[in-house]
């Protein structure tokens, strides 16, 4: 009985640990286990192993996986702090689920912890085999968008994109002002002006033929581009009447492409 007590204890105050330390306290230490702890902790509380985490496989990720249950999770580093990293109000971070150290993650979700909350909430799905969050820069604007991208290991694989508001996500608000339809076609996204001096354009180009796979991508046998206009409250589709201009984009313009597969 008094280990059962002293067991709840320990997990109330690891817990409580994750919320009554400043936001911009646990961004500032997020690389430290103690910190990816706290942060998994708040998405599955209780449910970690004491065991000491092991860097596995995946390394490269410069996080720690934690044992839970019969297998591992593990913060994926890409955790964003808004509305900056000088004053934290909330965090935005993926948890990757893997059955072993070695395997690639069978499952990602994406959270939101918002300052003084104890638990943190579900952004994304959580039914991708990858996901990873950019920051989406508008100019004229000072607060980005946050674009999830998501990832699911089909054959071939599909993939998604949604686009938030940083200014909802900070009222609690999670409802997309963008979404994007799963899809097979390898579909690439950026931000251009068509005229100097007015507002830009989301703008996205699609080449059907090619995959997300990273070992077989295939050649594109068509390309298609849309353009969507912010409205202030949403990025709506506009009809495409730039064609030449669109096709006629630098390279550069396509900065966010599609999460890939290993297969």
């Amino acid at each position: 009985m008094i280990q059962a007590l002293r067991a709840s204890f320990l997990l109330t105050l690891l817990v409580s640990n994750a919320y009554s330390d400043s936001l911009t306290k646990l961004w500032q230490n997020r690389k430290t286990n103690s910190v990816q702890q706290q942060l998994l902790e708040t998405v599955f509380p209780g449910q970690l192993s004491t065991t000491v985490p092991s860097q596995g496989a995946s390394s490269h990720w410069n996080t720690s996986l934690f044992p839970k249950g019969g297998q591992w999770t593990q913060l994926h580093p890409s955790i964003i702090p808004l509305p900056s990293s000088e004053n934290v109000q909330a965090l935005l971070f993926t948890i990757a689920l893997r059955k072993d150290p070695s395997q690639e993650p069978y499952s990602m979700a994406t959270y939101v912890l918002q300052e003084g909350q104890s638990h943190a909430q579900l952004l994304s799905t959580g039914f991708a085999a990858k996901e990873s969050l950019q920051l989406l820069p508008w100019p004229k604007q000072r607060a980005p968008f946050i674009l999830l991208k998501s990832m699911m290991a089909d054959d071939p694989p599909t993939a998604s994109f949604v686009i938030y508001r940083s200014a909802d996500v900070l009222q609690n608000n999670t409802a997309p002002c963008w979404t994007h339809k799963p899809t097979r076609d390898y579909i690439e996204l950026g931000i251009a002006t068509h005229v100097p001096n007015t507002q830009p354009y989301l703008v996205e180009r699609r080449q059907i033929g090619k995959t997300m796979s990273k070992n077989n991508q295939g050649f594109p046998n068509q390309i298609e581009f849309n353009i969507y206009q912010w409205t202030g409250e949403r990025f709506e589709e506009e009809p495409i009447v730039f064609d030449q201009w669109l096709k006629a984009l630098p390279e550069t313009t396509w900065q966010y492409k599609p999460i890939l597969i290993e297969n």
